[in-house]
C-alpha cells in the first residue's frame, strides 16, 4: 500500500497539468495546424476526447479522430496584435523599399556625367564610379524609408496571424505488470 501511495504522490508532483489545462485554449471552430507523422496539416478543432482530439478539414464537415500519441505537435491561429503586424510590415516594407531603391540606382547606373576640367582623363571613372555608390546608398535610404512607412501603415491596419503553440497532454498511468507489480507510466514531450 506504501508503494501505491508513493507512485500517487510522484504523480500528482510530477504531473500538474491535465488535459483541460494543455487543450483549454482551444475552441470549436478554431483553426489548428497538427504535426502528425512529420506533415504539417491545417484542421478546425471540434473537441477533445482522453485520447482523441476531434477535428475536420475546411471541406469536409465531417470530424474524424487523430490519437494524441500520433501527433508531434498542435498550434493555434491566433490574430496577430496591431503593433507587431505594424513592426512587421515595417521590416518587410524597408526591405522591399530598399531593394527597389538599390534596383532603380543600378539601372540607371551609367547615366551620370561629371565634369572634371582639365584633368577629366584621370577623375572621370573614379568620379563617375563614387557618386553611382553615392546613388545606389542614398535610393536605398530613401525607397527603404517610404517602404517603411508604407509598410508600417499596411501591417498595422491588416495585423495577419500567428501560430501559437498548445501543449500536448501528459500521459501518466498506473498499472500492475506481470508478478503484480505495480508500474508506473510518465510520458512528456518537449
Amino acid at each position: 500500500m506504501r508503494i501505491y501511495t508513493a507512485a500517487v504522490v510522484l504523480l500528482i508532483l510530477f504531473s500538474p497539468r491535465t488535459e483541460a489545462d494543455t487543450l483549454n485554449d482551444l475552441r470549436r471552430g478554431d483553426v489548428i495546424r497538427l504535426r502528425v507523422q512529420a506533415r504539417n496539416d491545417r484542421y478546425v478543432f471540434v473537441q477533445t476526447r482522453p485520447d482523441t482530439l476531434y477535428v475536420t478539414r475546411r471541406r469536409n464537415r465531417e470530424p474524424h479522430g487523430i490519437l494524441f500519441n500520433e501527433i508531434s505537435r498542435i498550434d493555434r491561429q491566433v490574430p496577430r496584435t496591431t503593433g507587431w503586424g505594424a513592426l512587421r510590415g515595417m521590416v518587410i516594407g524597408g526591405a522591399l523599399g530598399a531593394g527597389a531603391g538599390m534596383a532603380y540606382a543600378i539601372a540607371t547606373w551609367e547615366e551620370v556625367d561629371i565634369e572634371c576640367g582639365d584633368f577629366d582623363e584621370l577623375c572621370d571613372d573614379t568620379a563617375t564610379t563614387l557618386q553611382n555608390v553615392a546613388r545606389l546608398f542614398g535610393c536605398c535610404a530613401v525607397f527603404g524609408m517610404g517602404g517603411m512607412v508604407i509598410g508600417t501603415v499596411l501591417g498595422a491596419a491588416v495585423p495577419g496571424f500567428r501560430w501559437q503553440a498548445v501543449e500536448l497532454p501528459q500521459r501518466t498511468g498506473l498499472s500492475y505488470g506481470p508478478g503484480r507489480a505495480l508500474t508506473v507510466t510518465y510520458t512528456r514531450r518537449f
